[in-house]
């Protein structure tokens, strides 16, 4: 009796369209767990969440993927957003950007930030 428990051709798709779609927090996750010489700094937040921002604003537009997933994207998407926003609330991260001689302000201006969000920085 088990046979009614076993998942039918969509949901194994939209299995496999999740293990997708995690893929960039499970990359996150070990990136951001690595010690030693190459564990990563404060500098590394911003990009890392433009990343994340980036392949989930992506995923809601990609029409192969199941609308259950899309719409889960879009909620993490929104998640995401409101813990990138608690970067705004320290100087800190701005501060480390712009005295890493990687960044400066060049990492704002190339990744589209707004004029005036360069300035605050």
């Amino acid at each position: 009796n088990l046979r009614q428990w076993e998942l039918n051709e969509r949901e194994w798709t939209i299995a496999q369209q999740l293990c997708d779609v995690l893929r960039v927090f499970a990359d996150a996750t070990e990136f951001f767990s690595r010690e030693g010489e190459e564990a990563p700094t404060l500098t590394d937040v911003i990009p890392s969440m433009d990343e994340i921002d980036e392949q989930l604003a992506t995923d809601t537009t990609d029409t192969t993927l199941d609308p259950a997933i899309r719409v889960a994207v879009g909620c993490a998407k929104r998640t995401i957003n409101h813990y990138y926003d608690k970067t705004d609330e320290s100087a800190a991260y701005r501060i480390a950007m712009i005295l890493n001689p990687r960044y400066k302000l060049q990492y704002f201006t190339e990744h589209g930030w707004l004029a005036s969000w360069v300035s605050d920085a």
